[in-house]
């Protein structure tokens, strides 16, 4: 289907519009509700907000079948055939996979096919697709939402004993595929990469995988998509009926993250936080075919805030020991991270930049320079498992206690890393909320005093050259993010000026 999409038809049917696609919602109302006159209130305003998400359509046309579902392919050992193509027409690509996934609801109803087999189904005709082709999976959640209600009268028509009921069925899944719609489609933008997100976020479903590991207890109450990032991740919390505590879900388009889950299963295990003040969320169970795993939803507040105000020192050494004992968990990874791969990322950020504002590119391309030269200092034997992403908004702050959240980056390096990152992000934040770099440093200063360290100078030069390479980072981070893109031209100024006072304190280290 995605070589079909993508093929050139001189000659097709009428192009799909969106006014044809609201006009059939309209007289679908008006017939399934004389149906069934019961379904009509919940009914009308579905068809409402389908009407109105239907304007929002942003998927350009293609040669489309119009008419995709199963009975009109043919599977031979060599190739697959489609047949009865009378409605090939220029419309959406997500059309055609929307009613395909539509027509298997319909057979789940009719109790052809099992809901396991519809799950397995789906998520195997998308992956199958993205190989070939980009897609919008809110909006094959959208046009499935449609395709349901275009096949509701399709028991009656069928003199099924039970069409009210099914009909019923019917008009709730649509209802289901619009909610889905509406969650993927204020994140995921154009994003065909993690179809198993629609099990994922079908409660009926979701409680079938969980009972297939052995959870059968656990009823979704509610899932909400908490964060996305297109192509990438995406991040689930599922509340539940009765007393369970939320759970987290980590979603990777690219598989399952499998040396995250076993890491965090290792911590858990071993217990390296046992009365040392820090915590990791208890990870639960791991589905392969979906690309996630699930954790417990942990308690706390957001670290900055309480980081910034606290003159006591109580906070920074809390921070400072949850990084230590991380560092000195006594576990294996395979991944290691060094200075050359630190530099390498930098590099390519920084490029980014360049390429989009040329008004930057000398100041930016000295400031690479002064970062590699530094980065020449950065010699240590030190070999510590790292955070690698460790910043103030990895953490929890509870009663004393440290969460550590988001381990996915974790791999073997510098120690100093994680402390010069961490030095950087509470420093650009005070930047942005105070207009003060220097908002914090009492705690800065106790943070880097309290965590232990034998070589205790050569450690802090390290952390401060660290520091300096994540603050080059932020120029990238500014511009990515909209509503931090003013403070730009500052992080660049502030980095001269770190690059500036290095350079004289590592004068006689450094190479001519």
């Amino acid at each position: 289907m995605a070589q079909f999409h993508g093929s050139r038809i001189k000659r097709a049917g009428p192009e799909q519009t969106i006014e044809y696609f609201q006009q059939s919602l309209s007289e679908l109302f008006h017939n399934i509700s004389w149906l069934l006159p019961r379904v009509g209130a919940p009914l009308e305003q579905l068809v409402s907000e389908l009407s109105v998400a239907l304007s929002t359509v942003e998927s350009k046309k293609c040669p489309i079948h119009g008419d995709f579902y199963s009975k009109q392919v043919l599977v031979k050992e060599e190739n697959v055939s489609f047949i009865d193509i009378d409605d090939i027409q220029l419309g959406f690509a997500e059309y055609d996979l929307g009613l395909f996934i539509a027509h298997l609801e319909r057979d789940v109803i009719k109790g052809k096919v099992s809901r396991q087999q519809s799950m397995d189904y789906q998520q195997a005709l998308l992956e199958g697709y993205y190989q070939s082709r980009d897609h919008s999976l809110a909006e094959v959640a959208l046009f499935c939402a449609l395709g349901l209600l275009k096949l509701a009268h399709h028991p009656f028509r069928n003199a099924s004993p039970l069409w009210p009921i099914e009909i019923e069925r019917l008009v709730l899944r649509a209802a289901h595929w619009h909610q889905v719609y509406t969650k993927l489609d204020s994140a995921a933008a154009y994003d065909g990469s993690m179809p198993a997100l629609f099990t994922l976020l079908d409660r009926e479903l979701l409680a079938a995988r969980l009972c297939q590991q052995g959870f059968n207890e656990m009823t979704p109450l509610r899932v909400d998509l908490a964060r996305y990032k297109t192509h990438k991740r995406a991040l689930l919390e599922i509340h539940w009926q009765g007393k369970h505590s939320p759970w987290i879900g980590k979603v990777r388009a690219k598989g399952l993250d499998k040396k995250t889950f076993h890491l965090n299963c290792q911590l858990s295990e071993n217990s390296f936080y046992t009365g040392l003040g820090v915590v990791v969320p208890t990870p639960i169970v791991a589905f392969k075919q979906e690309h996630c795993w699930f954790q417990a939803k942990e308690d706390g507040e957001a670290l900055f805030e309480t980081f910034v105000s606290d003159k006591s020192g109580t906070v920074a050494s809390k921070v400072a020991n949850a990084i230590y004992q991380l560092h000195h968990a006594n576990i294996e990874l395979n991944k290691t991270h060094c200075i050359e791969d630190e530099l390498a990322i930098l590099a390519r950020r920084l490029q980014e930049v360049i390429s989009a504002h040329s008004e930057w590119s000398s100041r930016l391309e000295n400031l690479l320079v002064d970062c590699v030269a530094l980065s020449q200092l950065l010699v240590s034997e030190d070999r510590a498992l790292l955070h690698r992403d460790f910043y103030h908004d990895q953490m929890l702050w509870r009663e004393g206690e440290i969460v550590l959240l988001d381990l996915d980056l974790a791999c073997y390096g510098d120690p100093a890393l994680d402390l010069g990152n961490f030095v950087a992000h509470i420093e650009e934040q005070c930047l942005r909320y105070y207009g003060n770099v220097n908002q914090a440093q009492e705690s800065i200063c106790a943070f880097i005093e309290m965590y232990p360290s034998d070589a205790n100078q050569k450690f802090v030069d390290r952390i401060a050259i660290y520091t300096l390479l994540s603050w080059a980072r932020h120029i990238w981070i500014s511009q990515k993010i909209e509503n931090r893109n003013q403070h730009t031209e500052s992080i660049i100024s502030y980095c001269e000026m770190l690059v500036t006072t290095l350079n004289a304190q590592y004068a006689d280290q450094l190479s001519p």
